[in-house]
Order: C-alpha cells, then sequence, then structure tokens
C-alpha cells in the first residue's frame, strides 16, 4: 500500500510519528525532535498510531516496544505490511529482554536513556542512501555499517540495523 495522497506540511523537514504510550516520553521526545529540525506527529497507542500514519505522509516512525494492547513489534510488524520502505526505529527502556525476533520489521533500534545524540544520529542514519535493510543483532551505531567494539558494561547502547538480503 502506498502513502496517503494527504500531504502534510512540513517545511522541508523529515516528518516522524512517535508511537509510546507514556505521554510524559512523548511530549519530551516531540519538543526534543522538533528543536533539532524534525517535524513531529505523536500518537499514545499502535492502534493510534497506525490511524495516523493512514491519514499523514511520515518520513519515519519511532516506535516503543513495550506498550499495553499491542507490543511496539506487532505495530511495526503492521507498518512494514503497509509501507514496506518507511523507516522504523524501535525505542525501548528493556532492549536486552526484548526477543531478536521483535527486531524483523525495525530498521534501528535505540535503547532509551542513551544520549540524546546517539538517538539523533539513529535518526539521522534511517535516511542515509546506504542503510542496511535487515537487524544485525548487536551491530553498534557509529560509522558506516560494519560494529564497534563492545562498549564498557556501563553503556547501555544497542542498536541493531537491517541487513541486506
Amino acid at each position: 500500500m502506498s502513502m496517503p495522497n494527504k500531504p502534510t506540511p512540513t517545511n522541508g523537514k523529515k516528518f516522524l510519528l512517535c508511537i509510546d504510550d507514556h505521554s510524559d516520553v512523548l511530549a519530551i521526545m516531540s519538543e526534543f525532535l522538533q528543536a533539532s529540525g524534525y517535524s513531529v506527529l505523536t500518537a499514545s497507542s499502535g492502534h493510534a498510531g497506525l490511524k495516523l500514519l493512514a491519514e499523514h505522509r511520515v518520513d519515519g516512525v519511532i516506535v516503543d516496544y513495550e506498550m499495553p494492547r499491542r507490543m511496539g513489534d506487532a505495530v511495526a510488524k503492521d507498518i512494514r505490511r503497509l509501507h514496506p520502505d518507511l523507516p522504523i526505529l524501535m525505542f525501548s527502556g528493556y532492549v536486552p529482554d526484548i526477543p531478536s525476533t521483535a527486531f524483523d520489521n525495525v530498521d534501528v533500534v535505540v535503547t532509551k536513556g542513551e544520549r540524546a545524540t546517539e538517538l539523533l544520529r539513529a535518526i539521522a542514519g534511517m535516511f542515509g542512501p546506504s542503510q542496511p535493510r535487515k537487524p544485525r543483532a548487536g551491530q553498534k551505531l557509529g560509522g558506516g555499517n560494519s560494529p564497534r567494539k563492545k562498549p564498557p558494561a556501563r553503556s547501555a547502547t544497542k542498536i541493531a540495523r537491517r541487513r541486506t538480503g
């Protein structure tokens, strides 16, 4: 299915849909991303996010994993089915506890609590010209698509990018 024809004015900025069941996270994320040069639309559930996605043309989606009624991986699966080329970032506080199959339909995974620059780098990477398209477990955010050495134990950085093929 193609993106809706209803254009959403973004003044040339990338337009992101953020889906999270915590209103405080959505408010902070929206303000931060707008201050970082993005246009933002928010939804407090997967159902609301899918409804907004049907009504608005967006450039990418940020979705929480653990949400009531519908987990983020199920939402990502629906988004991928409806919009196969739409970049999806999973943003969760529980990345180590998420089953690896949950990453099948997302392009990148970022742990909540990481530095804001890591999130911005991951979002920008979703729009880069040569991004991989299948998750690669354990791949860290950094230059190119080659994994970095494991960060120190105190760092919770967990990034997975989609592999080619």
